[in-house]
């Protein structure tokens, strides 16, 4: 529709124009979501790491992963606002994100378990209205474009995504564990490829994703001294549904199904950077510059970040 829309003047190039502008949405949601606990200097290096990344030049491409990660972000960056301070107006932002995000990209799992993790972690009762909320928001899209059934799905990806002359359950599950060793051996090829298919560039990806990967260990090593903040729970949240959509669709799509990482990847990036400027400050000491998370205007906000 968007596409349709700016049709009369980018011409056919009209859906690379939209995801181009789907990009930019990304790249500002992510800065705005690790300001919302980081300082400039170190949500610009989580942001910059992020799109450093020579992959991410699929989503400049006519298909739905800009959108979707853009859409995504979105979503994460609502949910923490709203556990943040609620409001009525929070959680319809929220719906309507949810709603986008289902049609846009099948990630809507992803910040729902986010929501979820963090009503389980803490008991409140926002957390878990924005987790219901996230699944019912999720039921149009489910009506509105059902196609195939579940199963043809699958026994289409474990057949190469070629018309599939089994479509049984049977066929799926034996089927599912070599997909699932195949799909992982060929990522790890394409990552550390010298000259990775389709890139269109002589850099391996193994350079550029060791920052992202440390990213995701110090997200899920990294503890606030104040107790009760939203934010990493909900990111550890996330990332168990993105673990949970790798291992339902394991088949290799040159690392697109891995995008839903980068946002999390930058949120430990940035700590990091907080981390290392307090280290060189004195052990983190006590210098406000020092840290990477600015003083608390919210509730529940930390002032600071710690690897155990």
């Amino acid at each position: 529709m968007l596409a349709a829309a700016v049709y009369p003047i980018f011409g056919i190039d009209s859906l690379e124009a939209i995801n181009i502008v789907g990009t930019l949405v990304f790249a500002l949601a992510l800065f705005v979501l690790l300001r919302l606990r980081f300082d400039p200097l170190a949500s610009f290096i989580g942001v910059a790491a992020v799109l450093a990344w020579p992959d991410l030049r699929w989503a400049f491409l006519p298909l739905s992963d800009a959108w979707g990660l853009a859409m995504l972000t979105v979503a994460f960056l609502i949910a923490i606002r709203a556990m943040d301070s609620w409001s009525r107006g929070w959680l319809v932002a929220w719906i309507a994100a949810i709603l986008v995000l289902s049609v846009t990209r099948e990630l809507t799992p992803i910040p729902v378990l986010g929501a979820a993790a963090v009503a389980i972690v803490y008991r409140w009762r926002e957390p878990a209205i924005l987790a219901i909320t996230g699944v019912l928001a999720t039921l149009p899209a489910q009506f509105l474009f059902q196609g195939k059934s579940l199963n043809w799905g699958f026994a289409y990806a474990f057949s190469g995504n070629r018309i599939p002359t089994d479509t049984s359950w049977g066929f799926v599950i034996d089927h599912y564990w070599s997909a699932l060793e195949t799909g992982t051996r060929q990522s790890v090829d394409y990552l550390f490829a010298a000259n990775p298919v389709y890139l269109e560039s002589a850099w391996p990806l193994w350079p550029f994703t060791i920052p992202l990967f440390i990213g995701l260990i110090v997200m899920l090593a990294a503890s606030s001294a104040t107790p009760g903040d939203p934010y990493l729970p909900f990111i550890r949240g996330a990332f168990l549904g993105e673990v949970l959509i790798l291992l339902i669709a394991p088949t290799f799509q040159d690392l697109r199904y891995e995008y839903p990482l980068l946002p999390m990847s930058a949120v430990g990036i940035a700590l990091a950077v907080g981390l290392i400027r307090g280290w060189i400050s004195g052990a983190g000491g006590d210098s406000g510059s020092a840290r990477s998370v600015p003083s608390p205007p919210l509730r529940r906000r930390p002032d600071s970040a710690a690897v155990p």
